[in-house]
């Protein structure tokens, strides 16, 4: 019988071809190499020959510019002007920051940064090429309340077709959470916690694939401080309940107005008002879409008077005059009635500003406390009187005999 060959191990065929297969993937990987290391070079070679260019033109151009103005102190604006009639330049792609500083961009692609000096000089700093640089982005923070920040790009350059993504963490975090992109627009963080400190990254990536990032540290959440008219009906003195509105004169998006008899008790809203039942501060406060409340205006209910005026003592009584007394120290008593009739006058009586049986006798002013003096008296009779207060609350019945 014939013995079995050894079937295990690699044959040297296989060898072979796993030998060439390394050798060819190690080829490629050489070639692909040397042929980017060539492209970096060449790209280098390409934006150093085109800043030199650049740099010699505009020199030149800048001479040409101080000629043709005898010689006057060069702005950024005028000197882009020349160089837009002269066709160096379009003015259409030039970028301003302020009066002495623009971006350009020359025919050969390449963006110089132009800057006046104090001493009327233009410093001329080459940036790189156009299409190949990252974003330029300056950010600012353009609306704070207790739990939103909006962040706006005050400047943003170079990213056409690109986005800014925003990130946000509170201070004493370590790492930023994503939330959100837009298209070199403003963003809003909503939900936020009021009177905390938080930092802000923004980055700005063009299409590309080229990022800038910009960080804004330390901004704080605040407390919004309403400013508040506030309304009470009635709004004179009054024996009722009073209910108290109120309306911001400083309203700020993403806050509503809520008012209550207390800060923790501030649940309705300032528009449809409160119902208070006697003499007390009211609260108004903003609150956010996660009833979170700043700080608080305050209001005063402080004409309700549910107390009727009060007979100090008897009357007493002369030959034809006697002497009367009440007191009410809220609203004050503002007139006096008195009758040969026990029955409680209304408060819809005629009224009188001299002394006059059957008539509500009225003071110019009220007044906590009155001594009044009635005379004309004739005979032996009884007679009753009440007072009066500026709430409508009507005294007990007195009486004096003459």
């Amino acid at each position: 019988m014939k013995k079995k060959r050894n079937s295990k191990g690699i044959s040297l065929i296989t060898l072979i071809i796993t030998i060439v297969v390394v050798l060819i993937i190690a080829s490629v990987t050489i070639n692909s190499l040397y042929r980017q290391n060539i492209i970096e070079k060449a790209n280098e070679a390409v934006s150093e020959s085109n800043r030199a260019a650049g740099l010699e033109l505009l020199r030149m151009e800048e001479v040409s510019y101080f000629l043709a103005n005898n010689g006057k102190v060069a702005t950024i604006e005028g000197f882009v002007d020349y160089l837009d009639s002269r066709g160096v330049i379009s003015k259409e792609e030039t970028e301003f920051e302020g009066e002495n500083k623009a971006s350009i961009i020359l025919e050969n692609k390449a963006v110089f940064e132009l800057e006046m000096t104090p001493n009327g000089a233009i410093n001329m700093t080459y940036v790189g090429q156009a299409g190949n640089l990252a974003p330029l982005l300056k950010i600012s923070v353009t609306g704070v309340t207790t739990n939103e920040v909006t962040v706006t790009p005050v400047l943003i350059r170079r990213n056409e077709g690109g986005k800014l993504k925003y990130y946000i963490k509170m201070q004493e975090e370590s790492e930023y959470e994503y939330k959100g992109e837009t298209s070199n627009a403003a963003y809003t963080f909503v939900g936020l916690t009021k009177e905390k400190v938080y930092d802000i990254k923004v980055v700005a990536e063009n299409a590309q694939g080229m990022q800038t990032e910009v960080i804004t540290s330390a901004v704080t959440t605040e407390i919004i401080q309403p400013e508040v008219t506030f309304t009470y009906s009635p709004d004179n003195w009054t024996n009722t309940d009073v209910t108290v509105t109120a309306v911001a004169t400083n309203e700020v998006n993403g806050m509503t107005l809520y008012i209550g008899e207390s800060l923790n008790a501030c649940d309705t809203l300032a528009s449809i008002g409160i119902t208070v039942t006697d003499n007390k501060p009211v609260y108004a406060v903003f609150k956010d879409s996660s009833n979170q409340y700043g700080g608080a205006a305050v209001g005063n209910v402080e004409k309700i008077d549910k107390v009727a005026p009060s007979i100090m003592k008897d009357a007493n009584s002369g030959v034809n005059s006697v002497t009367i007394t009440g007191q009410d120290t809220l609203s004050g008593i503002n007139a006096y009635y008195y009758s040969t009739s026990n029955t409680t006058p209304s408060l819809l009586a005629t009224t009188s500003s001299s002394q006059e049986i059957d008539k509500w006798v009225t003071f110019s002013a009220s007044t906590e406390e009155i001594s009044k003096m009635l005379t004309g008296f004739v005979g032996e009779r009884t007679y009753y009187y009440w007072f009066k207060d500026q709430a409508g609350n009507i005294s007990e019945r007195g009486t004096f005999t003459t």
